[in-house]
């Protein structure tokens, strides 16, 4: 009694606030369990219903205790609304889409059926959804393009590094591009300081292709006199990524490599201040004009009665050895500007297969011969240069001559004796090269033919395949010419030739069987 009164007389003592309550004070909170009511006693009045808290913020819903849910009175439910955890109750918008189906179902509607993935849906328009399939799926460009030199840059750091860039090009393609790069290019004969305006418009320029990948590449170089602190030897280079085929000109032939070697679309600047201002947006979108085209190739060759064709013959034969695995083909022009027509004359009698993965330049020069890319085939160089390379220098080329002596050989005979010494095998490339380039009207229709044929089957890689596989179709207009044929196609031709193309199989069987 004493306690008691004592605890009456005490002060009250302040609550806590609800964060600050302990597990203590919340069991003191609970309700009392109900004592157990002995037999025979009257039954006490049940208590009324304790009101629900609210559960504690950011608290998951609590279950309902036994002792609550024992002093709820009997019969009473608790109403609860609908939850909106993951399993907690009907939706809303599940109510709604069950409502519509079965209002449709009894009006005898049916909804129409999901298209499957990958097909349009019955009346959509193809062509918008190509276009976003397109967006969907990256796709890089076909072609990509960059420039190389020393510059002061602008906004640039100076130095030698790329200075401009036009389509997409990711870190490996671009990384092996700029490594294939020689920021050296020394012509013969050099610029004087103060070039006049045709001497800059005639300067020679160093045009590398060689295979790139599923595609081919392009390095076109071009000397530019002293660079933004006036040392000289700077070098412009303008570089090309075709990722695609063999592009089209507007007579339905396949445009070959070497036909874009003296494309006029080539940036050629001079001068620090012309290089530093000199951007890619200037140049028109590849694919470019072909220069030198198949015409200008028949007219170089047939100039002067057909005399540069038995050199041509040689040359195809030393081609089709270092295509091979052999050894590259070193070739003296008279002048380096017909470089790039004799490049385009062997580039148009070879298959559109062989001809992507011939790699070429139209210039270099020996002193640097350990610069040179090791897959090039046909490199043309000085004629002034050729002394130079000797057995000592070059050990691994074949030296040849624009104006050599070369017999007609047949297939059979033996390897013909270069003026520098090397033996070259006479193939049967060179003997139907030979029969093919006897007239003008017969040689442009066989090469016609032979674009057809390659790009039906890019997958022949051996350069006289197509020339074999026109002569199969036309036996007529190279009758010499069909022994070499038959032994090209019955060794060089695809398996794949029997199974997509049955008409060339056809030619080939009826040629073979002869």
């Amino acid at each position: 009694a004493a306690a008691a009164a004592l605890r009456a007389r005490a002060p009250p003592e302040p609550a806590r606030p609800p964060h600050r309550r302990d597990a203590a004070d919340r069991v003191a909170d609970r309700p009392a369990e109900p004592a157990a009511v002995r037999a025979g006693a009257p039954p006490r009045p049940v208590a009324a219903a304790l009101p629900r808290r609210a559960p504690a913020a950011g608290r998951a819903r609590r279950r309902r205790r036994p002792a609550e849910r024992a002093l709820r009175p009997a019969g009473a439910r608790c109403r609860r609304a609908p939850s909106r955890v993951v399993g907690g109750g009907p939706r809303p918008g599940r109510l709604r889409a069950a409502l519509r189906r079965h209002l449709r179902r009894a009006a005898g509607e049916r909804r129409p059926a999901r298209p499957a993935p990958g097909r349009p849906a019955p009346g959509a328009d193809r062509a918008a959804l190509g276009a976003a399939a397109m967006t969907r799926e990256h796709r890089p460009e076909r072609f990509a393009q960059l420039t190389y030199t020393s510059s002061d840059g602008g906004d640039r750091p100076g130095g030698w590094g790329v200075q401009d860039v036009a389509g997409t090009l990711d870190a490996p393609e671009r990384a092996a591009l700029t490594r294939r790069i020689v920021p050296r290019f020394v012509p013969v004969p050099g610029l004087p300081a103060y070039p006049a305006p045709e001497q800059l418009a005639a300067r020679p320029a160093r045009v590398v292709h060689a295979p790139a990948g599923p595609g081919t590449a392009y390095w076109h170089t071009v000397a530019c006199g002293t660079d933004a602190h006036g040392r000289p030897g700077n070098v412009f280079v303008h570089v090309l990524l075709d990722r695609g085929p063999p592009a089209t000109e507007a007579t339905g032939s396949p445009v070959r490599p070497a036909d874009l070697a003296a494309s006029g679309s080539w940036l050629r600047p001079f001068g620090h201040a012309e290089v530093a201002t000199t951007a890619l947006r200037t140049v028109p979108a590849p694919p470019w004009t072909a220069e030198p085209g198949r015409a200008a190739v028949l007219d170089f060759l047939f100039a002067e009665g057909g005399a540069g064709i038995a050199t041509l013959c040689l040359l195809l034969d030393a081609l089709d050895a270092a295509l091979r695995g052999g050894r590259p083909v070193v070739l003296g022009p008279a002048a380096m500007d017909r470089a790039p027509l004799w490049i385009a004359a062997a580039d148009h009698l070879m298959s559109l297969g062989a001809a992507r993965r011939c790699g070429w330049s139209t210039y270099e020069r020996v002193p640097h011969a350990g610069e040179w890319p090791a897959d090039l085939h046909l490199v043309a160089v000085p004629a002034a240069d050729l002394a130079a390379m000797s057995a000592g220098s070059a050990p691994s080329a074949t030296v040849l001559d624009e104006d050599e002596e070369v017999p007609r050989a047949d297939l059979g005979d033996a390897p013909r004796t270069t003026r520098h010494g090397e033996q070259v095998a006479v193939t049967p490339w060179s003997v139907m090269a030979f029969v093919v380039l006897a007239e003008r009207a017969g040689a442009e229709a066989l090469l016609s033919r032979m674009d057809a044929a390659g790009a039906a089957v890019p997958e022949a890689t051996h350069p006289a395949w197509a020339m074999a596989m026109a002569i199969a179709q036309a036996p007529d207009l190279a009758p010499d010419a069909v022994p070499a044929a038959c032994a090209v196609l019955s060794s060089t031709t695809p398996p794949s030739v029997a199974v997509r193309h049955p008409a060339l199989y056809d030619d080939v069987l009826a040629l073979v069987s002869r």
